[in-house]
């Protein structure tokens, strides 16, 4: 690992369950899903990935760990506690951030009893629409959390940001621009049309699309997709590096879904991006890319 000041993680989509929920929390729209997870995906997720990272976090120590959503995998008040608790021994809210993900808001569910568990590490606030857009300033990093999160009927997947949420997001792409940050956007769902199908895509992709390309971000973070993703995305204000993660717990034979998180490490006017995968026991390293700032 490179030594410098400007490291921040990139980890997503957890899909923490529990085995066995209450029949009145998943005969519902969870139904589906649950059945999946019990016959088919529970069997390639394992967290023994997620206990490596935390110990490979602390040893990084890095400025910011940036986590896109999917935390929960049926979005059950039980699976908000248990990742409450891995939420507290990755570290402090001041260097971990969370956005939620479709996973998250599986199904309506008392504010007190989900989201409120995570507190800080998902913002100040009693709603979504209250907390995000968030940004947070490390030095000359902006990171800027968006919140994707809404209820699906089964197959969907898809998100949504909000007339309200892009219409902040555009005037803080706006401001923090002319202050000359390094703007990191992270967010659950892709930015880019055709990385996934339209039953698990942005309902406003196309709103945010216009946004981003005329206000700018150099940096854009997502999960959701359980694939590597790497991007140079051109826009009217100038670069934007985009980056999707896989799973960080999973563990199936499915070479580009495998377990990985990105550790970025900025160096003057470049960004080094590393990619640790999955190897059974422990992560090793994947790649190492630079690029121009």
């Amino acid at each position: 690992m490179l030594a410098s000041s400007k490291v921040f993680l990139h980890v997503s989509d957890w899909h923490l369950t529990i085995l066995h929920p209450r029949w009145s929390k998943v005969f519902n729209r969870r139904l589906l899903g649950y059945l999946r997870w019990r016959w088919l995906r529970g069997k390639k997720h394992a967290l023994l990935p997620l206990e490596r990272f935390l110990l490979l976090a602390k040893s990084i120590s890095p400025e910011k760990i940036l986590i896109t959503g999917d935390l929960t995998h049926l979005g059950l008040p039980e699976e908000f506690e248990k990742a409450r608790e891995y939420l507290i021994r990755l570290g402090p809210p001041e260097v971990v951030s969370v956005v939620p993900g479709n996973h998250d808001s599986y199904a309506p569910e008392p504010w007190e009893e989900t989201y409120a568990r995570w507190g800080a590490y998902l913002g100040e606030g009693s709603s979504l629409e209250e907390i995000f857009p968030r940004v947070e300033v490390r030095g000359p990093l902006a990171f800027i959390g968006l919140s994707t999160a809404c209820p699906n009927f089964p197959p969907f997947a898809r998100g949504s940001l909000g007339k309200s949420q892009l219409l902040k997001l555009s005037s803080l792409l706006r401001e923090i621009g002319k202050e000359r940050l390094l703007r990191v956007v992270y967010l659950h769902h892709p930015p880019l049309e055709g990385v996934v199908s339209k039953r698990k895509a942005l309902k406003d992709l196309k709103a945010l699309q216009e946004i981003l390309y005329h206000y700018g971000a150099e940096i854009i973070l997502y999960g959701h997709t359980h694939k590597s993703f790497r991007h140079i995305w051109e826009t009217a204000y100038g670069k934007c590096l985009v980056f999707g993660v896989p799973s960080l717990t999973y563990v199936g034979s499915n070479f580009k879904r495998r377990a990985r998180f990105y550790a970025f490490t900025l160096q003057g006017k470049e960004l080094v991006l590393e990619s640790f995968i999955w190897q059974g026991k422990d992560f090793a390293k994947e790649f190492y890319l630079t690029y121009a700032i």
